[in-house]
């Protein structure tokens, strides 16, 4: 099985093929990762084959079979998780369950995590003052059912409010501000509508928190 620190270098690689077969860990790795998953489907090897370029069909079958180790990895070893994978199990950004960490919301874990940082599956979660959960439960809840943990008002505006910042600096300002008299394409109009979505959104919630 793949080590973190061997995926993301796979990951990182995927587009210069030349490089990872040269490179003897890389190279190593890439050959681990095909025995792991031999058992490629017919559907997938197509997906991948009726790529014309050469160099794209690498990186496909890279992404097909990593894709195809994080289930392997969840379904054999599912002690701990990352963060990534956490957010997830809880619906929530990356940048929420960071700040979670940083505010010791998971009991036991510290405040100093980085890309490769694991929880295990016995830590508890606080969702508020009276009530916490384990990750266990978490992750269990939302395979079976796909419901993630209830957030409190607070958690759904901070959400709220990393949707927002994303879009503000994709586009460098406020979209209504940025885009007002330009004539958008599909993807600028989309992101208006999610930005409006979302404007929409955290008024509603920080009106109700006012009235509080």
């Amino acid at each position: 099985m793949l080590t973190n620190e061997e995926k993301q270098s796979l990951l990182s690689n995927k587009y210069d093929i030349e490089h990872i077969l040269q490179r003897k860990e890389l190279s190593h790795s890439l050959l681990k990762l095909i025995i792991n998953h031999v058992d490629i489907e017919t559907s997938e090897m197509d997906d991948i084959f009726t790529v014309e370029d050469n160099i794209q069909a690498w990186s496909k079958l890279i992404e097909v079979l990593l894709e195809k180790e994080a289930l392997f990895t969840d379904e054999i070893e599912e002690d701990s998780y990352s963060i990534d994978a956490l957010s997830d199990y809880f619906q929530a950004s990356i940048q929420t369950i960071e700040k979670w960490i940083k505010d010791g919301r998971f009991i036991g874990v510290g405040p100093d995590f980085d890309e490769y940082t694991q929880i295990a599956q016995d830590v508890l979660w606080i969702q508020s003052e009276d009530t916490q959960f384990s990750i266990q439960d978490i992750v269990e809840n939302y395979k079976h059912n796909k419901l993630p943990p209830e957030l409190s008002h607070e958690d759904t505006i901070m959400e709220i409010q990393v949707e927002l910042e994303v879009l503000e600096t994709k586009y460098n300002g406020k979209l209504d501000e940025v885009l007002r008299d330009k004539s958008l394409n599909s993807e600028e109009k989309k992101d208006l509508d999610a930005w409006n979505y979302f404007i929409g959104l955290w008024r509603m919630y920080t009106d109700e928190q006012n009235k509080l």
